[in-house]
């Protein structure tokens, strides 16, 4: 479960034939209906620190480092790759 903070109404199909309709507000929702309505825009995600706190909006992330390695995109290096000869 996750706490979001929905900023615009948002339909959840978990199912053939279920509809879950959540209006502007908070809520405490199943993982999966969380990360589809933040990656549809539709909300933002909430934490708690502690069980008898309110939710808070979480902070964003600091943006992914571009440049990882000293590969350059196309091969994957990695401690489980093995020399195939």
């Amino acid at each position: 479960m996750a706490w979001i903070r929905v900023t615009d109404k948002w339909e959840w199909r978990p199912n053939y034939g279920t509809t879950i309709v959540y209006k502007p507000g908070v809520y405490n929702v199943p993982r999966a209906c969380a990360t589809l309505a933040i990656a549809a825009g539709k909300a933002v995600r909430m934490t708690k620190s502690r069980k008898d706190e309110v939710p808070v909006e979480k902070e964003a992330d600091e943006a992914p480092p571009t440049d990882v390695g000293g590969t350059d995109g196309d091969e994957r290096g990695g401690e489980n790759d093995r020399d195939q000869t």
